[in-house]
């Protein structure tokens, strides 16, 4: 409960934004602890001293990694720790400046050769830093001191590699505001600093491919800013794909559910779902942790809690239809309906409702037990699904079809959000933040980020759900 409440506290910090007009800025320019690197650097550079040091840096094109932590990575007192994943000798575990010095430039040696690296650092950084540490970092990597003590040939050689960084920090900004876009909505100032930089960023060059990368970062940020106005506009999309709707099918309760095949219902149902679960954030499965049943741990995540309401009510809205039938034989027709509605929710790929209809119909108010006349004048081939569906739904784990929505995760479909929540407990329970060493533990971080990244491939295809 401690790390759960660090990790909200944490979220929290984003809404007290920083100084806006680029206040991050001017703390960029400023020569901090990777000031002093570059500094110790180019001391080393002017004095003719390192030779071989000079052809290193001149080749791989950057002068941010000094000798003593490329050693420390390989050996002595490591801030890096190398695990084996599928055959591929990855990063297991580090400090969290080490993890800055890859973030910044992975090909500065083959060992950190990971693909996969930015991608799960911007999924996953909340973890060990907030968003505004993170940006003001980059800004201060991106604007280092020149100093005016540099020979031609160090000035020369400082330029080349502050090109290649810049690019790479920008690289950087782009996969951020792809992949975690709501950090600027939840924190306007964030927004405000990252706005400023690009503006200066730009002042400060004539490439034509870095002038395009920054319109790029400043594009999807006020993208983003048009359509949610920096304030509460999680559910927008929701409201609008529901609002175009049938007003029968936005209010279950007041359509008869018999005179709709189970064909039609289902695929409205299916499309209120799929907005729903288009609109939740990758970053918000962060906090689906074994904690996430208390109502007050939703605040960061609004748009799961949303979904996860809704995937409620779905169940409330099964039970209750059956209750308020007008005799034995329609609740029976009711529960049969409903079997149907959750096939061919399957058939649809919508794994969630299809689990949530299924819960409905075993919920205490319409068990067998209750109400046994009822089921007994349900067909037994109804009966018999219903029992294989809540096996393999509430019992087995959903093994079957989690395999079914790793298999198809290319296609459009709401997954379970009971098996989003299982994986992530997993990961989060059996793996500690940090290793016996302190380090931060990255294989963990790289595990939510890979369920994280299967989230974001499942709505990727929602372009297939029409209304």
């Amino acid at each position: 409960m401690a790390e759960q409440r660090r990790r909200k506290a944490s979220k929290q910090q984003r809404k007290t934004p920083p100084p806006a007009g680029g206040a991050g800025l001017a703390t960029g320019r400023n020569s901090g602890r990777r000031g002093s690197v570059v500094q110790q650097r180019l001391r080393t550079l002017s004095s003719g001293k390192g030779d071989g040091s000079v052809a290193r840096v001149q080749r791989l094109g950057s002068v941010f990694r000094h000798e003593s932590s490329l050693k420390s990575a390989r050996g002595g007192n490591p801030s890096v720790v190398f695990d084996s994943v599928e055959g591929k000798r990855l990063i297991g575990a580090s400090t969290r400046g080490r993890l800055l010095d890859v973030l910044l430039d992975l090909e500065l040696d083959p060992e950190f050769a990971d693909k996969d690296f930015v991608e799960t650092f911007v999924l996953t950084y909340e973890y060990f830093m907030t968003p505004t540490e993170l940006l003001e970092t980059l800004i201060e990597f991106y604007f280092p001191d020149i100093p005016d003590s540099l020979d031609p040939m160090a000035r020369k050689l400082f330029l080349r590699g502050v090109r290649v960084t810049r690019e790479r920090i920008v690289a950087v900004m782009e996969t951020w505001v792809e992949q975690d876009v709501e950090d600027f909505w939840y924190t306007p100032g964030l927004y405000h600093t990252l706005m400023a930089f690009v503006d200066d960023a730009a002042a400060d060059t004539t490439e034509p491919h870095m002038l395009d990368a920054l319109f790029r970062v400043s594009r999807a940020v006020v993208a983003a800013e048009a359509s949610s106005g920096l304030k509460d506009a999680p559910l927008d999309d929701v409201r609008s794909a529901v609002s175009g709707l049938p007003r029968e099918v936005r209010d279950p309760a007041s359509f008869n559910v018999l005179k709709i095949s189970p064909e039609v219902l289902a695929q409205q149902i299916t499309l209120v779902d799929h907005a729903y679960y288009r609109s939740v954030k990758p970053t918000e499965c962060l906090w689906l942790g074994p904690d996430m049943a208390v109502r007050e741990l939703y605040g960061p995540s609004p748009n799961l809690a949303a979904w996860m309401d809704r995937s409620f009510a779905w169940a409330d809205w099964v039970w209750a239809s059956i209750l308020n039938g007008s005799s034995n034989s329609e609740r029976a027709k009711l529960i049969e309906h409903f079997a149907a509605v959750a096939d061919a929710c399957l058939l649809l790929r919508n794994f969630n409702t299809s689990c949530w209809i299924i819960s409905g119909l075993h919920d205490n108010t319409v068990a067998d037990n209750r109400l046994r006349t009822v089921w007994a004048k349900v067909k037994p081939s109804v009966k018999a699904r219903v029992e294989q569906l809540k096996a393999d739904f509430l019992q087995n784990g959903f093994v079957h079809y989690k395999k079914e929505m790793e298999a198809d995760a290319e296609l459009p479909m709401v997954a379970l959000m009971a098996a989003y929540k299982k994986w992530f407990v997993t990961i989060d329970m059996s793996n500690k933040d940090t290793t016996a060493d302190g380090l931060i533990n990255f294989l963990k971080l790289r595990d939510i980020g890979t369920t994280i990244r299967r989230r974001v491939e499942q709505v990727a295809g929602d372009r297939g759900v029409e209304r």
